[in-house]
């Protein structure tokens, strides 16, 4: 029995994993801290991961000598297809960096090991027997409802960003994988992967020039020369493919080879790197973002869901571990991995090792019944914390209930200049559409600042119509700002603010559905893109960043408070109850609306800040995500996890 030792403990998936923690972690902080410039940290890694594969093929020349292939236009068209999908999920994945809060969330997303859920070959599948097929089938289906439960309890990322987020653990699946490197596929001498990353320069520049170089001050060094030296490396060695540090291992010991299929040292790791990031998001983040325990289980779970059940047995036997003995691991082999050397000499040992497993009876027998009974395990696991889930859903009434005989009034303001009526009349519909909408006593008020005087006649809706004209200053802003200061008007109980062509109409109405109740005083209908740790250290990806602003509007609108942990909220599209709308100060009001006329580029930054002007400046800290709050009762939470309500009214 070969030795198992830490070198072998240490292989290229865990030397990944250590340095996806530390791209993760630092890169976090330095966001944080306003260096907010994700291509250019993708640009540095992978120009350093080129540099380090091109010393190491020099070094290895001789040994290895490139080998001149006639491909075929199958295997060119694979290798275009690779190249694409590294190229697009490289720029996806460091984007979703910067915007994503949760970064245990994102650790764990990352560190699943998707690639073990993909066959060697396709020919391996058709030749599976009847039980191994149960066994996978089991093992797919545990591992995508762990998934679909750590997106569940989602609080801080985008709807698209979890799409991206996918993307770039797609990205790194691929980049492991890499097409056997250079064995299967190559180009010009160079592996699938090592081309991909030469091609990505391109587009990755291509995106630089126009998102970041125009905010030239985000480069500066001061202050984040430690954590980008921690940096560049580590986010290098995820993008190498690990070739070197298997050839290392190979030369140490050519004998022996533990299986990269069970998965025991990856899971291992893998658990202790997402420790090392919820210590550190938990510790040193400034605004720490929430993990539930059904989250780690459900990691954990899917974690042991991608681990090949009897190469574990063999592994832990190695250790000489008491209470792991069976009588068919005297009859498992480990397989060396086939070098270029010894191709045929392997496939003969192979097959002498395949004809001594399939000798023993008992040896079948555990195999067939052990890995199924580990993976019914697991998928018994998996759906118990799918039924606690549902059992802990929301406890408040999502309805809006009503203490007096007249139905509640409210008021949807729209701020419009030149979108299509139709397009109006659609939005105000699907909205209208909702039950306790439905039942309401709405009143439509359209503040047109555009040509289109003919409005009223063309709204194809029962609900009362009111069309105001307007000048065309100051963008959506000084349309609601005005409305607030129009003292001749009654406010309704609620009023939804929102434009012409909402952001992403389905979401709105889903925060509606699920949100909107009567003690409701201040609702966003759009997701948070970010949170500020203080006001002087407020930003975003868009390049906005107006602490100045955020710090005056702030010290106006909550003179009492302290100015950290806000919350940005975008696309202007919010409820506001009559009681915070009478509340506001109307010298702040008209002052905000001046300097608005006097300055369209303002409203960029007012768009941000509408929680801070109605005196609720930290929502959405526990809120789910607008793609995790789509899963409707199964997300927990309360009523105030993503509004400020009225205390006069609980």
């Amino acid at each position: 029995m070969s030795r198992f030792d830490m070198q072998q403990y240490l292989g290229p998936a865990s030397i990944r994993l250590f340095g996806l923690s530390i791209t993760v972690i630092t890169a976090r902080h330095l966001f944080e801290d306003g260096f907010h410039v994700p291509t250019f940290l993708s640009l540095a890694h992978v120009t350093i991961a080129l540099v380090c594969k091109a010393l190491f093929q020099s070094k290895n020349e001789a040994r290895d000598p490139n080998e001149h292939r006639q491909h075929s236009l199958t295997s060119f068209a694979w290798l275009l297809v690779y190249t694409a999908s590294i190229t697009g999920a490289l720029i996806c994945a460091y984007q979703s960096l910067l915007h994503t809060k949760n970064t245990t969330l994102w650790m764990m997303i990352l560190s699943l090991h998707w690639d073990s859920l993909l066959p060697e070959d396709a020919r391996s599948l058709l030749e599976r027997s009847s039980s191994t097929w149960l066994v996978e089938i089991l093992r797919y289906t545990t591992f995508a409802i762990c998934v679909a439960l750590l997106f569940l309890q989602d609080h801080h990322m985008t709807n698209e960003f979890e799409y991206l987020t996918l993307g770039a653990a797609g990205c790194m699946v691929i980049a492991k994988r890499s097409f056997e490197e250079a064995r299967e596929v190559s180009f010009a001498g160079w592996g699938a992967h090592t081309f991909a990353l030469a091609v990505s320069l391109v587009p990755i520049l291509a995106f630089m020039a126009p998102n970041e170089w125009k905010n030239s001050g985000d480069f500066a060094l001061y202050g984040h020369l430690g954590l980008l030296l921690l940096n560049l490396p580590a986010g290098a060695a995820v993008l190498y493919d690990g070739a070197a540090v298997s050839q290392a291992a190979d030369d140490e010991d050519e004998h022996t080879h533990i299986s990269e299929h069970s998965g025991l040292d990856r899971i291992c790791v893998a658990v202790c790197l997402v420790v090392l990031t919820a210590l550190d998001n938990l510790l040193f983040q400034s605004r720490p973002t929430m993990t539930t325990i059904g989250q780690w289980v459900a990691f954990v779970v899917a974690l042991l869901a991608t681990m090949d059940f009897e190469s574990a047995l063999v592994q832990w036997e190695q250790l000489k571990l008491p209470w792991i003995r069976h009588p068919w691991l005297d009859n498992v082999r480990q397989i060396r991995l086939p070098s270029e050397d010894h191709e045929d000499e392997d496939e003969d040992h192979v097959g002498e090792v395949h004809d001594e497993h399939t000798q023993s009876n008992e040896s079948i027998h555990y195999s067939t019944w052990l890995p199924l009974a580990f993976q019914s395990m697991l998928n018994a696991l998996v759906w118990l914390l799918v039924l606690h889930a549902a059992l802990m859903n929301r406890k408040f009434d999502t309805s809006y209930s009503q203490n007096s005989s007249r139905p509640p009034r409210l008021d949807i303001v729209i701020a419009r200049y030149e979108e299509p009526i139709e397009t109006v009349a659609d939005a105000v519909h699907s909205i209208l559409q909702i039950p306790k909408i439905a039942a309401m006593n709405t009143t439509v008020l359209i503040y047109n600042k555009g040509s289109d005087i003919d409005i009223s006649s063309r709204f194809p809706l029962a609900s009362d119509v009111i069309v105001s004209p307007r000048k065309n200053v100051g963008r959506e802003g000084e349309t609601f700002l005005s409305h607030l200061l129009n003292e001749s008007y009654s406010f309704a109980d609620h009023t939804l603010f929102m434009q012409a062509e909402p952001h992403e109409l389905h979401w709105l109405v889903a925060r509606i559905r699920q949100y909107f109740i009567q003690n409701t005083d201040f609702l966003s209908l759009s997701y948070t893109g970010s949170f500020c740790s203080a006001c002087d250290r407020c930003w975003d990806i868009s390049g906005w960043h107006e602490g100045s602003i955020v710090k005056d509007i702030f010290e106006q609108t909550n003179p009492d408070e302290d100015c950290s942990g806000i919350s940005l909220t975008y696309r202007a599209q919010f409820i506001a109850s009559r009681a915070r709308m009478e509340r506001i100060n109307r010298g702040t009001v008209e002052h905000i609306r001046e300097r608005l006329v006097g300055n369209d580029a303002f409203g960029f930054s007012l768009e941000r800040l509408w929680g801070m002007i109605f005196g609720c400046p930290s929502i959405s800290s526990s809120c789910p995500s607008l793609w995790s709050g789509q899963m409707g009762i199964f997300a927990p939470g309360g009523a105030g996890d993503c509004q400020c309500l009225d205390s006069e009214q609980l």
